[in-house]
């Protein structure tokens, strides 16, 4: 009996003790999964993740520039101003728009018949990646005339001649350039017969239109530092992006933004790595980019790395653009 009692009794402290115990230990497997999601990247994770980054950071700082000096207006050609005709053959006239639709209002871009010079009309999603070079080598039959863009999944109804561009959400980024040839006053005649115009209540597309999204604001020359890591959520967030690597490399970004985030130290460290992670970039971007003409026609620069190829685009398109007044 009194043997019963005490098997009766150590099972009861069993019992007792059991969830403290598991408590305890479940603890443990928590701190331990912590330590291990905190871990300091090398130096190509930290690059890798930053210049990722900072491709959709230039694109917001962009259209945020771009939509203030144009009277936060959509859908609305920006020209900018031509330059001397005695100057290189290189020079363009350019002019760009943010467009804005949505499910039930389509955009309509009209491009005139364009004989004897270069021209593009590129367009580009919200990171940067192309979704169509309209041009007579892309488009060779039908490199001008009536172009719909409408937004993803849309059914909307667009004109019968006109050719239906699907986005890769409900905003992009046009890139128009003509070729001056020398010929400064015939390009402006040229690039003015292009149009946009929004089909049903063009009004509303305003309206609709999602303003840019609060990002950081970045310097033409330091950019930004480990403050980039803050903001992470916010920047892959705001849309979506449509490159095969984005959900790893999107990773790699939250990775590097557990570590900055960890303690002083680990920001510090960061931030010493990436004072030459940004001169290298800016070095290769204009290396990678330093044909204007090719870059504004072509849409893309001469890189083997896709996520490097794709910011340094947009960081060269952002610099060249810094400070440009608006011609109307």
């Amino acid at each position: 009996m009194k043997h019963q009692f005490l098997m009766l009794l150590a099972a009861t402290c069993l019992l007792i003790l059991a969830p403290v115990a598991f408590a305890s230990g479940a603890s443990s497997i928590r701190d331990r999964q912590v330590d291990a999601a905190i871990v300091r990247p090398d130096e190509e994770t930290v690059s890798e993740a930053y210049v990722y980054l900072l491709g959709r950071l230039l694109m917001l700082n962009q259209e945020r520039a771009d939509i203030e000096r144009g009277d936060r207006s959509y859908n609305r050609f920006i020209f900018e101003p031509l330059k001397a005709g005695s100057e290189a053959a290189g020079e363009i006239a350019l002019h760009t728009a943010w467009i804005a639709v949505d499910d039930h209002i389509p955009v309509i871009i009209e491009i005139p018949k364009i004989d004897g010079r270069r021209f593009s009309v590129l367009i580009m999603d919200e990171w940067g990646s192309e979704i169509a070079n309209i041009n007579p080598q892309t488009f060779p039959l039908k490199p001008s005339g009536t172009f719909a863009l409408v937004k993803a999944g849309s059914n909307v109804k667009v004109p019968n001649d006109a050719t239906r561009i699907m986005l890769h959400s409900d905003k992009a980024r046009l890139l128009g350039a003509i070729k001056v040839s020398g010929d400064p006053a015939q390009a402006e005649a040229i690039r003015r017969l292009m149009t946009i115009k929004t089909l049903f209540k063009p009004a509303l597309a305003q309206k609709r239109a999602q303003r840019p999204t609060k990002a950081p604001i970045l310097d033409n020359q330091t950019l930004i530092g480990a403050t980039i890591f803050d903001n992470v959520e916010l920047i892959i967030g705001d849309t979506l992006d449509v490159a095969s690597n984005a959900a790893a490399m999107q990773e790699k970004a939250r990775q590097v933004a557990r570590y900055v985030m960890s303690s002083a130290g680990a920001r510090q460290d960061v931030a010493a790595t990436l004072l030459q992670v940004i001169s290298g970039f800016q070095a290769y971007a204009k290396k990678s980019c330093g044909d204007k003409v090719a870059l504004w026609f072509d849409g893309r620069c001469s890189c083997s790395n896709a996520n490097w190829c794709r910011a340094a685009g947009n960081y060269s398109r952002f610099i060249e653009r810094a400070d440009t007044p608006l011609a109307r």
